[in-house]
C-alpha cells in the first residue's frame, strides 16, 4: 500500500494483516506474534488502530477481550479475507484456539529452521465464497463449507518439496453422516494429490476414536492423523514454546 499521506505505518499494516487473516485475536496473541519489547507497545498500537476505526475491541467474557478488524481495515490493507460482523464467546473459542495452534507451529518450525507457511480459514473462505451479493456468498459458503479447511499448512521437506496439510480443529463431535461425507471427500483429495495429509487436532478421546475409526476404512486413511492440542496451548505455557520449545514433537508433520 501507499504510505505517503496515510495514517498507517508499516508496523500498523503488519498488525492489521495478522488480525485480518485470523479474524479474532487477543492482545497476548499479538504479543506472541510480534514479540514487542514491552507490553505497552502492543497496547498503544492496538488502541491507536481502534481509535482510527480499523479495529474493534470487545470484551466477550469477564477476563477475555478480543480484537477484530473492520471492513475499512480490509480496504486499506487490501487483504483478501472475510471480516467478522460480530463476535461471541461460542464462536470465538474455536477461532482463538486455532490462532494459538498456528502460532505454536510457527514457533516450532522456526526453531528447527524448517520453512513453514499457512493459509487461514478466512483467506480460504474468501476465495471460495467469492464476490457478489450477501445471498450469493452465503449460498456458495453453505454449498462448499466442508471443502474449506480450518487452515492449510505448507511445510518444506528435506528434498525441497512441500507437504500440504489440511488442518481441522475438532472441539465437538459431529454427526456420523457428516464425518462419512467429509472422509469420502478426504479420500478423493488425497488420492488426487491435492493435499498430502489431513491433521485433526482435538482434546477428547471420543473424537480421536471416531476419527481413527472413520479413517481406518479408507485406502488413504494412514494419511489422516489425529493429534492432541498441545499442552502449551491448553495450559498457557507459552514460555516453553518461545524459549526452549516443547516436548510435543512433530511426528507425522513431514509425512510423505
Amino acid at each position: 500500500m501507499l504510505y505517503k499521506y496515510s495514517t498507517l505505518q508499516p508496523k500498523d499494516v503488519e498488525y492489521l494483516t495478522f488480525i485480518l487473516r485470523n479474524g479474532i485475536v487477543t492482545h497476548k496473541q499479538v504479543m506472541l506474534k510480534f514479540q514487542e519489547n514491552h507490553v505497552n507497545q502492543a497496547y498503544r498500537r492496538l488502541q491507536k488502530l481502534t481509535n482510527q476505526g480499523y479495529l474493534v475491541n470487545k470484551r466477550i467474557a469477564s477476563r477475555l477481550g478480543v480484537y477484530y478488524a473492520t471492513t475499512e481495515a480490509r480496504q486499506q490493507v487490501e487483504a483478501e479475507v472475510t471480516v467478522p460482523k460480530s463476535v461471541s464467546l461460542n464462536t470465538a473459542q474455536h477461532t482463538l484456539l486455532l490462532t494459538d495452534l498456528l502460532l505454536f507451529y510457527e514457533y516450532q518450525f522456526k526453531q528447527k529452521g524448517i520453512p513453514f507457511s499457512y493459509h487461514t480459514e478466512r483467506e480460504l473462505r474468501y476465495r471460495i465464497v467469492g464476490q457478489g451479493s450477501n445471498q450469493e456468498k452465503l449460498r456458495n459458503y453453505n454449498n462448499r463449507r466442508d471443502r474449506i479447511p480450518d487452515a492449510l499448512f505448507f511445510v518444506k521437506r528435506s528434498d525441497d518439496s512441500v507437504n500440504r496439510i489440511w488442518i481441522e480443529l475438532e472441539l465437538t463431535k459431529k454427526e456420523n453422516k457428516r464425518y462419512r461425507d467429509k472422509f469420502r471427500m478426504f479420500e478423493r483429495v488425497l488420492s488426487e494429490g491435492e493435499y498430502d495429509n489431513v491433521f485433526y487436532f482435538t482434546h477428547t478421546g471420543h473424537i480421536r476414536n471416531t476419527i481413527n475409526r472413520m479413517s481406518s476404512d479408507l485406502s488413504n486413511g494412514h494419511r489422516i492423523l489425529v493429534k492432541d492440542i498441545p499442552d502449551a496451548i491448553l495450559n498457557d505455557k507459552w514460555e516453553e514454546v518461545t524459549n526452549v520449545g516443547t516436548s510435543d514433537g512433530e511426528s507425522g508433520t513431514t509425512a510423505k
